[in-house]
């Protein structure tokens, strides 16, 4: 059976933003992308985002551990699009296991299985940080200022999904 990650990215943001935190939700309300930081032109990926989720799809990795036990799961990860478009302060905000499918992990005991998914959200948050670590400059945020535009820092979230 052949591995993927499923990256749900499939929104294209189209206007200008003029707030300081924006959700981009999936017609089932699922979070998609979050913005936040006062700026009147969000950053953005070289290509856009149809070359953002080219580049997850590319560069994600499934985790070893997660696919050996056949483990699901989603890793919300935010970082800061800095003024010259560099990626800093990467965090995982939050790593939900969603599926396991393998019995042999129903036979370990309870203590053993929370050591399990901790190390699942590990690996799951570790391949997360890879690939945005080594994501190229991005396009930064802009905030208008009189007349002209200025480069501001924006924070970026983005929720990376693997399933097998």
């Amino acid at each position: 059976m052949m591995k993927h990650i499923l990256l749900v990215l499939f929104c294209l943001l189209t206007a200008n933003t003029f707030g300081q935190h924006v959700d981009i939700l999936s017609n089932d309300s699922t979070l998609l992308q979050s913005y936040e930081g006062l700026y009147d032109v969000h950053p953005q990926f070289p290509g856009g985002q149809d070359a953002l989720l080219a580049y997850l799809k590319n560069y994600t990795r499934y985790p070893k551990i997660a696919e050996h036990y056949g483990v699901e799961g989603q890793a919300i990860m935010s970082f800061i699009v800095d003024t010259d478009g560099h990626i800093k302060e990467i965090s995982a905000n939050e790593v939900k296991i969603t599926k396991i499918f393998d019995a042999r992990f129903m036979a370990l005991t309870e203590y053993e299985q929370k050591m399990l998914k901790e190390r699942f959200a590990r690996s799951f948050a570790r391949s997360a940080y890879r690939v945005i670590k080594a994501m190229p400059k991005w396009k930064p945020g802009l905030q208008k200022e009189g007349n002209t535009m200025h480069e501001v820092p924006v924070k970026y979230t983005l929720p990376i999904t693997f399933s097998m």
